[in-house]
Parts: C-alpha cells; sequence; structure tokens
C-alpha cells in the first residue's frame, strides 16, 4: 500500500512494529542502484530509512501492510482508510466476487468486495503480490486470483458493499411486531436500518446497500407489496423474509432462519431457471382474467390498483409464463405520480 512519508513519520514506536517496504518498488530500486553504498537497503521501514527516503525527495513509500500498520491507520485516519466488516478465506472471496460479477450484468444494484490489505505470495523463491490494498475485486483481477489464490492460507479482511438489513413496517398497528423484530436482530453484528415509508426504503436501499430486507405483512399492507415489487425492479437478486406474527415465539428457530438468509451466497438465486419460455402457458381462463384487469386498470388507473394487480400478476409468474402480461403492466408504470 502507498503511503506518505509524513504519515508514516508520525506512527508512534514506528521501529518496534517491524513493518517492511517493497523492495520492488520502482522508486526504491533506483534508489538502491544509485546510493546501496551509502545505505543498506533491509527492506525494514525503519524511521532512519524514512529519514533517507525523504532526503532523496521521495514523498511516499510503499509499505507491506500489516495487522498492525491498518490498525492504527484505521484508527487515526478512518475516513481514508476503511474499516473491513468480513474475514473471508480466499475460496470465499473468489466464489462471491464471481457470483457478484454475474450479478451485477443482470442488476442495477451494483455489489462490491474490495480486499482491504496487500495479499502476497511465496512464489518462485520470492514474494510476489498478487492483490493490492483497497482493490475491488472484479473481472479483471479474479482469474489471477484463481491462478495464484490457492497458496494463500489466511483469512482475509474485505469490504462487502452489502451490509446489514432493512426492516420496513407501514403499519403502526405491527408496533409489536416492529419491536420484536428489532430485538430479535440486535443479536447479529450488522446494521439495522428502519423504515415505514416506501420512498424511504428504496432510498435506503439503494444508497446504503443492504445485503436482506424484512417485510411486514406482505399479503395484507398495501406498501409491502409496493415496495417488494420496486425492489425486485432495481434489484432482482433482493434477498427478503416477510414476517406477519412475531419471532420472540421462538427465538433460535427466528435466528437461525435470519442467519442463514443473511450469511447464504447467491448460488441457487443465479442458478434458478428465471427463462419465462420454461414455464407452462396460462390457462385460458386466466389470461382472460389477467386482459380484463389490465384493460380495467388502462381506464381506471391508481397506484394502489397498479400495485395489488402487479403483485398478483407476479404470483402467477412463479408457476406460469406471464411475459407477454407483465410487459403490458409495465407499461402502464409510467402513470404512477
Amino acid at each position: 500500500m502507498e503511503l506518505a512519508v509524513a504519515v508514516l513519520s508520525k506512527i508512534p514506536d514506528l521501529d518496534n512494529l517491524k513493518l517492511r517496504y517493497d523492495t520492488r518498488d520502482s522508486r526504491i530500486v533506483s534508489m538502491m542502484s544509485s546510493q546501496k553504498d551509502k545505505f543498506s537497503f533491509t527492506g525494514d521501514l525503519t524511521m532512519e530509512f524514512l529519514q533517507f527516503v525523504g532526503s532523496h525527495s521521495h514523498s511516499v513509500v510503499q509499505v507491506v501492510s500489516s495487522p498492525e500498520l491498518l490498525a492504527y491507520l484505521r484508527r487515526q485516519m478512518p475516513d481514508q482508510h476503511k474499516t473491513p466488516n468480513k474475514k473471508m478465506p480466499f475460496s470465499q472471496v473468489l466464489e462471491l466476487s464471481e457470483e457478484y460479477g454475474r450479478m451485477n450484468d443482470r442488476s442495477r444494484k451494483k455489489r462490491r468486495l474490495t480486499v482491504l490489505q496487500d495479499i502476497y505470495i511465496h512464489e518462485g523463491g520470492r514474494d510476489q503480490k498478487i492483490v493490492s490494498y483497497d482493490t475491488f475485486i472484479a473481472d479483471r483481477n479474479v482469474k489471477n486470483l484463481q491462478r495464484h489464490g490457492a497458496a494463500y492460507p489466511g483469512a482475509i479482511d474485505v469490504l462487502d458493499s452489502e451490509n446489514g438489513v432493512l426492516v420496513f413496517v407501514p403499519d403502526v398497528k405491527d408496533f409489536k411486531l416492529k419491536v420484536d423484530l428489532f430485538a430479535l436482530l440486535a443479536g447479529f453484528d450488522f446494521p439495522i436500518f428502519d423504515s415505514s415509508s416506501v420512498d424511504e426504503a428504496l432510498q435506503i436501499y439503494r444508497e446504503k446497500s443492504p445485503k436482506m430486507v424484512i417485510l411486514t405483512n406482505l399479503e395484507g399492507a398495501l406498501e409491502s407489496k409496493e415496495l417488494l415489487l420496486e425492489l425486485e425492479e432495481f434489484d432482482p437478486f433482493v434477498k427478503k423474509l416477510n414476517y406477519t406474527e412475531s419471532p420472540s415465539t421462538n427465538r433460535e428457530k427466528e435466528t437461525k432462519r435470519i442467519e442463514h438468509h443473511y450469511f447464504s451466497g447467491y448460488k441457487e438465486m443465479l442458478e434458478t431457471d428465471k427463462e419465462e419460455t420454461a414455464k407452462d402457458v396460462l390457462p385460458e381462463q386466466i389470461k382472460n382474467t389477467i386482459l380484463a384487469s389490465v384493460k380495467e386498470l388502462e381506464k381506471n388507473f391508481t397506484k394502489q390498483a397498479f400495485y395489488k394487480k402487479l403483485y398478483a400478476l407476479k404470483q402467477f409468474g412463479r408457476y406460469f409464463n406471464i411475459g407477454i402480461y407483465w410487459k403490458m403492466m409495465q407499461g402502464l408504470r409510467s402513470k404512477i405520480k
């Protein structure tokens, strides 16, 4: 990781932290070539080394990140040095980053993993950096990681752009349910976002990128239907749970349910066949009912009726090919004010 000499010089007890600089840094290599008779380049990052570098007009140094150094930087400069929200084995970093890449092609929500440490492996008799600090894992470097990552044994500090749970309780009559949900979620180490407004919930989902959404009374509350449909329009891979009754009646079971849903990957979603052509054809009677419903909505359009009918159509879509009717309904979306 590249750090300013001025920042490194302020680290207390620097000489005892046993930090290392990257001896393959082109600036260091140049100095080693021209100044090897005047300074011993051991690879140890000491105050003496920083003074020598500064005296040759170098303001930054490539440093091999260590847990101690990262902890100091995150504590002293949290705005510039983010704190990871996960530790993952290398295999999981690769698996999840590949899932995110596939999902990002089909969703307006863009998920990403950022590695918050330098990753070196010992290969060919020397240390080789395969991932640099603050690197966004994307298609361009996944192949390199696949080639070399198996040689890295430890867990990796990662910032997952998805983090936390959004709880949506639109009806004040569900206040006890809301309290019980928050009491259950308090046992988890992730952020909890609260909303009772569809617009606010959508804004939170877009800006804060929670990993999961808990809706309440989905079958009865029109606002919950509206939020679910808008979330799925924005992100086909949204993770969601629905509660109509308090989870406090069986806390252990519900804790495991939330834990499983939150921490599981997206493999099952990605492998699910969502092609409309693979589903059964709608029976004629249901076709006629849907067409009549769409025509009625065209004549007497209301936002409430739109979401009610769209949600009902979505249920048919679990079993039948609704492609043409879904497009007809989406054509009416512009009428929403």
